[in-house]
């Protein structure tokens, strides 16, 4: 009777998941948020899915960011302000919807999304300001410039952000095949993804976060703190001056570890604006910020361990590690190092296709080193089709941001791999292996001996700076 029971109850583990068992609410955990890139733009976002009995699917989710005011941020009384500058505090907001449908077989799940059915609005929460007047001061006209440009950035930031989820994200909401199952602590879907009953208690979430690095300022700092982040960022002032505005956000960030003033000491340390370069403080400050999703500090290190300097060793590994994460937060420069370093092998395994698939968000932005590159490879074939009217487009946008190479590569008559193409059929080549063994010159040997020598010549252009 107990083997009965044994195998009884082996078969039931066995079932297969039934489709009303998942029909309802589920909430969507932090972790799924970071695969979609929302939760390093919007610290407060929720959202759920809701499952329907006749086999479809809605995800909702909705995140606000509350951005403080110009005047109230400099710790000053608005009203001691001219009027022109007066601004109240701004709320940008990011609400998605997503109508589709979902089929069991079995312990897996199957969801298919179709992108009209994706509805993105982001809301970057900044206006234009007026346009200044005939008799506006030179502060005004600043002032109404900067802010200007402010809100332009935002909105091309916004606008970025929704391409990138309709065309580098969707897979994160299409689930092909995925082992499914319901237990008490939500609906697990695939390896670590859980999805609650219940919504997730933010308060005790954002009581926990408290004392780790975050992106935004928690408290309200005086003027003296932002003059030294400025000093810092723009590198204005003597040695001594920007000592004095170190010393200042490290004080700072003893009370509110925000990732802007983390980030702005550890690139003092690392360049050694104030003094001589410590690779301790500069690696300590840069992770913690980088522990806060801050995508300029993922740049930074990427850098020093690709140059070697800043204290640190060259470490290629260690570099495109860094710049791996940094593309995950959608930083332009990132993109462009990680596929630059696929493109050469760097750090990693060499990879024109990989390659080819980080340059292709950065070029979205665009950003003409990335476009340059995608211009060469869509001519040459390299990982991609060979496509010269492509190829050409790209290029020609990387030289109208003043890109010197793309302008040079445009001004040669073939491409790089046209004579190979020409002469692929011409039997000399045939003696020319697919691949090379490694070389290495023998040591104290400056010239080689008279005589007639027979094989391949191979050349190789490494350019790992």
């Amino acid at each position: 009777m107990k083997q009965i029971l044994t195998v009884l109850f082996i078969s039931l583990l066995g079932l297969p998941i039934r489709a009303e068992s998942i029909v309802g609410k589920w909430y969507c955990p932090k972790s799924f948020m970071d695969s979609l890139s929302l939760s390093i733009y919007m610290p407060d976002i929720e959202g759920y899915y809701q499952f329907e009995n006749d086999s479809m699917f809605t995800l909702r989710i909705e995140g606000y960011l509350l951005s403080a005011s110009s005047t109230a941020g400099l710790g000053s009384s608005p009203w001691k302000n001219p009027k022109w500058m007066r601004r109240g505090p701004k709320q940008q907001s990011f609400k998605m919807e997503v109508k589709g449908n979902y089929r069991i077989d079995g312990n897996a799940i199957t969801t298919t999304v179709d992108l009209k059915n994706v509805d993105i609005d982001i809301d970057p929460g900044l206006n234009y300001p007026e346009v200044p007047g005939a008799w506006a001061s030179w502060g005004e006209y600043y002032w109404k410039n900067s802010e200007f440009n402010r809100a332009e950035q935002q909105e091309i930031r916004a606008i970025v952000h929704e391409r990138t989820i309709r065309r580098e994200r969707i897979h994160v909401l299409r689930w092909n095949n995925l082992p499914v199952k319901v237990t008490s602590e939500g609906l697990q879907v695939g390896e670590g993804l859980t999805f609650p009953r219940e919504k997730p208690d933010f308060e005790k979430i954002m009581e926990m976060e408290e004392s780790r690095p975050h992106r935004s300022c928690r408290n309200t700092h005086s003027i003296e703190v932002y003059d030294a982040s400025e000093k810092l960022s723009r590198r204005k002032g003597s040695a001594k001056r920007l000592l004095k505005a170190v010393r200042i956000l490290e004080k700072e960030v003893k009370h509110d570890s925000c990732a802007f003033m983390l980030y702005d000491i550890g690139a003092a340390y690392a360049d050694g604006i104030a003094g001589k370069p410590d690779s301790a403080k500069a690696l300590m400050y840069l992770t913690k910020a980088a522990q806060a999703r801050y995508r300029n500090a993922y740049s930074k290190l990427g850098s020093m361990y690709r140059q070697g300097k800043g204290g640190v060793a060259q470490d290629f590994s260690k570099a495109y590690y860094y710049y791996s994460k940094g593309a995950d937060l959608e930083d332009k420069d990132c993109m462009y190092y990680k596929g630059y370093m696929l493109t050469k092998g760097l750090g990693c395994k060499q990879s024109y296709e990989e390659a080819v698939h980080a340059f292709l968000p950065a070029a979205n932005w665009p950003d003409a080193k990335s476009l340059y590159m995608l211009g060469v490879f869509l001519r040459n074939g390299y990982g991609v089709e060979k496509d010269i009217a492509l190829a050409s487009n790209s290029l020609k946008r990387a030289a109208k941001m003043r890109c010197k190479e793309a302008s040079e590569e445009l001004t040669r008559k073939h491409e790089e791999t046209f004579w190979g193409d020409e002469n692929a059929g011409d039997g000399i080549y045939s003696s020319v292996p697919d691949s090379m063994p490694e070389i290495r010159p023998s040591a104290g040997i400056n010239s080689l001996t008279q005589g007639n020598y027979s094989g391949c010549k191979g050349h190789y252009h490494w350019s790992g700076d």
